[in-house]
């Protein structure tokens, strides 16, 4: 069993419409979302546990999340202003 002969028109739009979603204003909401529950979800633990220990390391997966998120945004950002 193969799969059918892909179109290259079709296939090109499919990549361009992949990248979009990609890099779109929707996904740089997401991961402003995604950067606020992670700093959210960190404080409950860090005040959940109120061990020394505990404490560092979500304060250390706080830094992280936090991290994460704002590379993310600026990645993602990046080809939107190459555009306009």
């Amino acid at each position: 069993m193969s799969l059918p002969p892909v179109e290259p028109d079709a296939f090109e739009l499919f990549r361009a419409r992949m990248n979009f979603d990609r890099t779109g204003k929707s996904l740089q909401a997401a991961m402003a979302l995604a950067g606020l529950s992670g700093a959210i979800g960190c404080g409950i633990a860090a005040v959940q546990f109120r061990v020394d220990m505990l404490f560092l390391v979500v304060g250390v997966l706080w830094v992280f999340v936090l991290a994460y998120c704002g590379i993310e945004f600026v990645v993602m950002r990046t080809p939107n202003l190459e555009v306009s």
